[in-house]
């Protein structure tokens, strides 16, 4: 399935984007050739906004287009590990009413199984928060598996876990003090982001085998963290793309793009026919051979 990431309502709408603004959105994908798209609260000032009429109205306009979310992600989660000062406070929408909205909100949609927490750029030191950063991330995830959703993270370039490495150890309890308690995390892979951190994105997947359960589908030129559409920047798509099929993904392809809104559905709608391109092994990555 070639699906959106949440950017496309971010673009669309600005980051303060609610249920209205989702509906409103999905007639344009349904048209386009897309299959789902992942729903999102980006600001947990619009947690309210999520009623049960508004969530169900989203779950309706979906259904009608046949559209499927793909994951979602509580991007407002992600404060609390921005800063060691965050992670004492368990500001940044880490409290248990903020966490059982999220989660109520991701269960309004049939079959998704996916809670995704993105993990900002840290202020501070980092491995002196390391074991506060374990902790919260512990009550987290056991919120999430007790809802019966897998928690994957999304990796930001100066998060206070690193890269892929950091995230395996974690997960296969080599990270000091993990022990196995971290053997369920999955991950939302994010092209761009480990594009930007210098991480080798086409050899990722089999890396991660196992591990991947999203995708967020960007390019860049490997120095700036943009969103661009696949192929308008340096990342190696069609071997990137081809290591998932290998690994037998079987989630959801998503595009992610950040642009500006008069721009957004003809970047997206030259997204969807370039990744089934992808999907059926016809697009070469001509930048990278010229």
């Amino acid at each position: 399935m070639i699906g959106v990431s949440p950017a496309y309502f971010i673009s669309s709408f600005g980051t303060a984007f609610g249920p209205d603004h989702i509906a409103s959105g999905l007639p344009f994908l349904a048209e386009a050739g897309y299959g789902g798209f992942q729903a999102e609260v980006f600001l947990e000032s619009t947690l309210p906004d999520w009623t049960p009429e508004s969530t169900a109205a989203v779950v309706a306009a979906a259904k009608s287009l046949g559209l499927r979310c793909t994951a979602f992600v509580a991007h407002f989660l992600g404060g609390v590990f921005s800063s060691e000062a965050a992670l004492v406070a368990g500001t940044g929408g880490a409290t248990g009413a903020s966490v059982s909205k999220a989660l109520s909100i991701a269960a309004a949609f049939p079959d998704n199984h996916i809670f995704v927490l993105p993990l900002p750029a840290f202020s501070g030191k980092a491995e002196a928060a390391r074991s506060l950063f374990m902790s919260r991330l512990q009550v987290i995830l056991t919120e999430v598996e007790a809802a019966g959703f897998e928690l994957a993270l999304e990796l930001m370039p100066g998060n206070v876990l690193g890269g892929s490495a950091a995230f395996r150890a974690l997960c296969s309890g080599t990270d000091s003090g993990s022990g196995s308690v971290f053997r369920s995390l999955r991950l939302l892979f994010d092209t761009g982001h480990f594009w930007a951190m210098g991480e080798p994105v086409a050899a990722l997947p089999e890396a991660l085998a196992g591990r991947i359960i999203a995708t967020h589908l960007c390019d860049n030129d490997g120095i700036e963290n943009l969103s661009l559409c696949p192929g308008d920047g340096t990342i190696p798509f069609a071997a990137t793309v081809a290591s998932l099929r290998k690994t037998s993904y079987a989630g959801s392809y998503d595009v992610e793009i950040v642009c500006p809104e008069h721009r957004v559905h003809n970047e997206y709608g030259r997204a969807v026919a370039l990744l089934k391109s992808m999907e059926k092994g016809t697009y070469s990555d001509r930048k990278q051979e010229a």
